[in-house]
């Protein structure tokens, strides 16, 4: 395999900061899917393999998507804590167990969402290899 170069800039880098940072204040964060893959627009673009660069093919309403479902299950699951909160104050032993499955759905809730973050990143990034297909097969296993 090849050499992995970056080639971009940080005056370029520092634009796209200042100007997702201003979007975002002005539209009270609601910007931030869109900066996000502005962002990762611009570094997969300026890194090159073998001469030849990636490319990010996700966009912001993917990101925005989402960010508002993991936004939706997150307050389902705190609304549930806070219910079952209220319950254990009132004496209900049975509450207590639903407290603990929740607490720990949430966790498994965030892993989930890491991986999908990840998941979603890795599937819209492309590349572009030359070559026939028997040649970058054998380019990309592991020779024993």
């Amino acid at each position: 395999m090849g050499l992995l170069t970056y080639h971009g800039d940080g005056k370029s880098l520092f634009k796209i900061y200042i100007v997702n940072v201003l979007l975002s204040v002005i539209t009270l964060g609601v910007y931030y899917p869109w900066a996000k893959a502005k962002l990762l627009a611009y570094h997969y673009s300026e890194t090159e393999l073998e001469n030849s660069r990636f490319a990010f093919l996700g966009t912001g309403k993917e990101i925005f998507k989402g960010f508002v479902k993991a936004l939706l299950i997150f307050a389902v699951w705190y609304g549930g804590l806070f219910y079952f909160t209220l319950q254990l104050q009132t004496g209900e032993d049975v509450a207590f167990f639903y407290y603990n499955d929740i607490s720990l759905g949430v966790t498994d809730f965030v892993n989930i969402s890491l991986s999908n973050c990840r998941k979603f990143e890795v599937s819209t990034v492309s590349y572009n290899m030359e070559g026939n297909s028997y040649e970058i097969y054998r380019e990309c296993t592991i020779h024993v």
